[in-house]
């Protein structure tokens, strides 16, 4: 697996942990804010967070706009897939609900599929779950 630079996995926790608070307490002065920085720190880091897919992914898990959650995984989906031992699963599981939400279910089958086919070979069970999960309404 691609190791994650200490620093910037810390700070992604921070803000994940902000937004997430935030959304639990229903502050949606303070989910806007956090969301912009998680956004402002992926733009800082050249070329805008490319070279860590974790932090593009979380921004994506975070983004509200299905559209634009789409873009970000795909850009965090690119860079994983050159990465050796970088997963994708995450990566391809997490789009299939918003492409659904757009309607675009055969981009979202296929994305479920190819996912869910990771996650196997790596035996991640949660993810098997989620994929399995998705399916049943991507039918």
């Amino acid at each position: 697996m691609n190791p994650i630079p200490p620093d910037i996995y810390a700070r992604v926790h921070e803000l994940a942990l902000r937004l997430t608070n935030a959304s639990e307490a229903g502050d949606t002065v303070l989910e806007e804010s956090g969301y912009e920085s998680l956004r402002a720190y992926h733009a800082e880091l050249p070329p805008a967070g490319q070279g860590c897919p974790f932090l593009t992914e979380t921004l994506a898990d975070f983004t509200a706009n299905a559209a634009a959650a789409v873009e970000y995984y795909e850009l965090a989906l690119a860079p994983a897939r050159t990465m050796a031992g970088e997963p994708t699963h995450t990566k391809l599981i997490s789009p299939a609900g918003r492409l659904l939400e757009l309607g675009r279910r055969e981009q979202a089958k296929a994305c479920l599929r190819d996912g869910r086919a990771e996650a196997v070979r790596l035996a991640d069970a949660d993810w098997i779950k989620e994929a399995d999960r998705l399916g049943q309404t991507a039918v």
